[in-house]
């Protein structure tokens, strides 16, 4: 591993960090990729060598010795109900990156797709398609979850209106896994 300047001047910054604060690396995360060795280290502080501050709960990227990346600690809300993109701000400035929708509409596919474009600013959005609440037959319930697939959704949320029958119909259970897609089921009381 070679150590350069900036990998020593920021490992320094962290370890000072560290002692001086409360802060404390929660995690390490290592990806071996062939000959590279990837090190993400969250949730810590870091004092630039370059200003006199302080960068709070961040996440440093390190691989092969060599610094690839600093940024603020991503987060991920995983139950939200998108209504608009007027909400978009509000993750963000808070660290929330990655929102899971549990009811998709078109509307929020073609949020997604502009966000991954560049073209609107959000976190990156998961979602459900529309609620299953009223599908009786397993052949009905496998028709919707392959319509959704083909839509494009992320997975499928079922409510209890769906019968037994089809909500547990191993026909449809390996559709939806064959899509990519875990089921997502909640019941309503």
């Amino acid at each position: 591993m070679t150590i350069t300047p900036s990998f020593t001047r920021v490992l320094l910054a962290l370890v000072a960090s560290s002692l001086t604060s409360a802060s404390v690396v929660k995690a390490q995360q290592r990806v071996d990729s062939g000959s590279a060795t990837t090190v993400a280290f969250v949730h810590v502080n870091v004092v630039p060598m370059n200003r006199e501050l302080v960068l709070t709960d961040q996440t440093v990227v390190v691989q092969d010795g060599r610094i690839l990346k600093v940024g603020p600690a991503a987060k991920t809300d995983a139950h939200v109900h998108l209504q608009t993109p007027t909400e978009f701000p509000l993750y963000l400035a808070n660290g929330v990156t990655t929102v899971f929708n549990l009811d998709g509409r078109p509307a929020h596919l073609l949020w997604r797709k502009k966000i991954a474009a560049g073209e609107m600013l959000g976190p990156a959005i998961f979602t459900t398609g529309p609620i299953f609440t009223q599908a009786n037959k397993p052949k009905e319930a496998v028709r919707m979850v392959d319509e959704q697939a083909e839509l494009g959704y992320d997975a499928v949320k079922i409510y209890n209106g769906v019968s037994k029958e089809a909500s547990t119909h191993r026909r449809g259970q390996e559709k939806a896994h064959a899509v990519d897609g875990p089921r997502t089921t909640r019941a309503r009381f």
